[in-house]
């Protein structure tokens, strides 16, 4: 029996982590050296501005093609844009903006911040209900339950579904 390469299966994985790495890296790069005072336009914000919702895109896009989950994509592409945003709170300018009662970017601020909580737990809640859903699935096809899946630790049986079509049907 060959077994498999394990370095083989990281391939695909390790593309999309330097693509994402390297990708978001130059964004939120790029945004930091636009809010330097040495360029003279005065464009502060406007570099995270841009290179919050690409960052989003980047991570979305790269994580969809390589895996084909659009929940794991979702799920990424908004943590990297929240996590950017707390990174940007580092910056004078930046945090100025956010702190300030009522304004535009107080409110993104706080919206983001409630909306990360709803995609947290619909991705997890999703994920245990996938699970469940399939540890049912598979149960079912066993026709058992094994000692792990009892609480008391003794093995109970499930009647396989055959079996119980028949006995309803002999009580009817």
């Amino acid at each position: 029996m060959q077994r498999e390469d394990p370095v083989a299966t990281r391939g695909p994985y390790r593309r999309t982590a330097t693509i994402l790495v390297l990708g978001n890296g130059a964004l939120i790069a790029l945004a930091v050296i636009s809010s330097l005072w040495f360029f003279g336009l005065h464009i502060r914000l406007a570099g995270f501005a841009i290179a919050l919702p690409a960052m989003g895109i980047l991570t979305f896009v790269t994580l969809l093609t390589s895996s084909t989950d659009i929940r794991t994509a979702v799920m990424a592409a908004f943590t990297v844009v929240y996590l950017a945003l707390l990174g940007g709170s580092l910056n004078r300018d930046f945090a100025n903006a956010f702190s300030t009662r009522g304004s535009f970017f107080h409110q993104v601020y706080s919206n983001l911040n409630t909306f990360m909580i709803a995609i947290v737990g619909f991705y997890f809640g999703g994920k245990a209900a996938e699970k469940a859903t399939e540890n049912l699935r598979m149960r079912g096809a066993r026709g058992t339950v094994s000692d792990r899946d009892e609480p008391s630790g003794s093995a109970a049986t499930i009647v396989p579904p055959r079996r119980r079509r028949q006995r309803r049907s002999a009580r009817i």
